[in-house]
């Protein structure tokens, strides 16, 4: 699995962090209020590359192609959920 974590630059309202992985996104929040806020954004700017996007608590992901067991449960242990 290929992939890294994108931290937010300095005065940034949006995500705490990223981790970009092979066929998902996922944006890590500050609460699960701003997850849920912001989950109408996020899936917004992923449908033009037809993406899905999950709410997992604090965290949005961003499915770029429909996930494999394995990319599910390693997702899941990502956002502890």
């Amino acid at each position: 699995m290929t992939g890294g974590l994108i931290l937010p630059t300095a005065g940034s309202a949006g995500t705490v962090g990223e981790l970009d992985i092979r066929d998902a996104l996922i944006a890590y929040y500050g609460d699960r209020a701003q997850a849920v806020r912001l989950e109408p954004d996020v899936a917004r700017n992923m449908k033009p590359i037809g993406a899905t996007v999950a709410r997992d608590g604090a965290e949005n992901v961003a499915w770029l192609a429909p996930p494999s067991a394995a990319l599910r449960h390693t997702v899941a242990v990502c956002t502890a959920g």
